[in-house]
């Protein structure tokens, strides 16, 4: 694969992800987060801290025009909850 000197090749791990869509820039963090945990401990799953997160903006130009804003992909890796 020839890729340009300019990017990085990252090892990606890949796995499951849990996704909160939210305006960019205005997201409650503490408050997204707590509303994921409260749902991954229900369905069960628990965030995969081995992994990092990762986040996008999925705004095509032509919508933030008219929306006046971005919006963003938040995603937290997850796995199956560890019984003990």
């Amino acid at each position: 694969m020839a890729v340009p000197e300019r990017f990085d090749i990252v090892d990606f791990k890949g796995g499951l992800y849990a996704v909160n869509t939210d305006i960019d820039q205005q997201t409650d963090i503490e408050a997204m987060d707590k509303a994921l945990y409260e749902f991954l401990q229900t369905n069960g799953f628990e965030q995969d801290k081995s992994r990092p997160r990762m986040g996008n903006i999925i705004t095509p130009p032509k919508a933030l025009e008219v929306m006046g804003f971005n919006q963003m992909d938040y995603y937290m890796p997850i796995k199956v909850q560890c019984t003990k």
